[in-house]
């Protein structure tokens, strides 16, 4: 089970469970039978642009205008467009926030090594070679990804939990 705390205009507290189901039942448990340091927000799929806006700051609200800030951009990103710290779409600000944490929403950003991607020849000459395989590159990589699986959170299998 997958966890994570963020503070953005509350506490929030992202958990995902090892399916769909379990998180469908436990959200429903939650919503019967409140807890009294937390209350269950919804579904990380159903978060969705309204209910964000409920969660993260409106960094010009004061002038009646939807502005939310990327949490994870970065000085490059400011380099090329003056503008790359903030967003109108208060989602993206909620997943920026969680990747400036390093952690990933929706999908793992680097691919499943397969081994078969692995196999080289070593050529000898004379059209004579030998298929090698590179284990510890593919060690590695399927090392990285496994981390950055780890630290993924699929949306489906996620409750989102205000702390109160």
């Amino acid at each position: 089970m997958k966890q994570l705390e963020i503070t953005t205009n509350k506490r929030l507290l992202i958990v995902e469970f090892e399916d769909e189901r379990e998180a469908e039942i436990d959200l429903q448990t939650h919503i019967a039978f409140p807890e009294s340091d937390k209350t269950a927000i919804c579904l990380g799929s159903d978060f969705d642009e309204e209910i964000a806006k409920e969660y993260i700051i409106n960094i010009l609200a004061e002038h009646k205008l939807e502005m939310y800030e990327i949490h994870n951009a970065t000085d490059e990103d400011f380099k090329n467009d003056h503008w790359a710290g903030v967003t109108s779409n208060a989602l993206e600000s909620f997943i920026s926030f969680i990747e400036s944490k390093g952690w990933h929403w929706g999908s793992n950003p680097i691919e499943k090594p397969h081994s078969v991607s692995y196999y080289y020849r070593e050529n000898y000459g004379n059209n004579e070679f030998e298929l090698k395989w590179d284990y510890l590159k593919f060690e590695k990589d399927q090392n990285e990804w496994k981390e950055s699986e780890s630290r993924t959170f699929n949306p489906s299998k996620c409750i989102i939990f205000e702390i109160l």
